[in-house]
């Protein structure tokens, strides 16, 4: 069985209009890795049946979390910031200044994953996605994610 090579991978991230509805457009995102998956836990009730017999498990909320690791430059961050904080407010003509302020509220946006180097293409999309963290790695010779 053949198994997908993680750089041939594609990321693209779209803004969702309305919480958890897939956004219809979207780009193309560079990334170093990905790590975000969804999870499920299979949950025991307390229910009391009347019987000596168990109640069935439940499926609990399906949740997805992971880091995204992305070079920070100049073709990225504004995505990441947009993610984060919502619209920019940009003023100026050349060179423009983009201010970017928490608002009352995040926005929302769809991660969609393409595998596509094998004979069948597989795609991850997940809707209703939020920024629960953000940091920088800086200093030394390396790579500024």
């Amino acid at each position: 069985m053949a198994h997908q090579k993680g750089s041939t991978v594609d990321l693209l991230i779209g803004y969702e209009s309305t919480f958890g509805t897939a956004a219809s457009a979207g780009f193309t995102m560079q990334v170093n890795s990905f790590g975000v998956k969804a999870t499920q836990a299979k949950n025991t009730p307390a229910t009391l049946t009347g019987t000596r017999n168990p109640a069935s498990p439940f499926d609990g909320n399906v949740a997805l979390a992971g880091p995204i690791v992305v070079p920070i430059d100049s073709g990225i961050m504004p995505y990441w910031c947009t993610a984060m904080f919502g619209d920019p407010t940009s003023t100026g003509s050349d060179p423009y200044v983009h201010e970017f302020k928490i608002g009352d509220t995040m926005p929302s946006f769809t991660l969609e994953t393409a595998f596509t180097d094998l004979d069948t293409s597989k795609y991850n999309q997940f809707v209703g996605c939020k920024v629960s963290a953000f940091s920088l790695t800086a200093g030394g010779d390396g790579e500024f994610t």
